[in-house]
């Protein structure tokens, strides 16, 4: 399996830009009308917090993306050298293989991808489940 090695914060101005921002939620959540509304912040326990080099390990350590791969599986015809994958998700390369996710997405849609997923799946698996033979069932 491919690793993807997004390397979050190795700058050392992302990680600060990323420490102003907590302090600032921190703050926000901390004095105001939000305080009333919050008893405790419990993620980063600030008791381990003492100065700005713990809050830049913290945030060296805990720093990650939400965004979702899409298109990592390349469809296409089985003439097309980069294609992984045909239309109905069969894998060219690995007999009764379905890729039934995200990674056949051509490009990221616009919306959530939670969704779009989730169609993918419903629609591939629905072809497994009438056409077994089709994917070497």
């Amino acid at each position: 399996m491919p690793e993807i090695h997004s390397y979050f914060c190795e700058n050392t101005r992302d990680a600060n830009r990323l420490a102003d921002g907590l302090l600032e939620a921190i703050r926000f959540a901390s004095n105001g009308p939000l305080s009333d509304l919050v008893q405790k912040i419990v993620f980063p326990d600030l008791s381990r917090i003492t100065d700005r080099d713990d809050l830049l390990s913290f945030i060296r350590r805990f720093a990650s993306s939400g965004y979702h791969p899409c298109g990592t599986a390349h469809m296409g015809p089985e003439s097309d050298p980069g294609a992984v994958v045909d239309q109905y998700g069969r894998c060219f390369t690995i007999d009764g293989l379905a890729i039934a996710d995200a990674s056949i997405m051509p490009t990221v849609p616009r919306a959530n991808t939670n969704p779009t997923s989730i169609m993918i799946g419903e629609k591939i698996g629905e072809w497994i489940r009438t056409q077994p033979s089709q994917y070497g069932l």
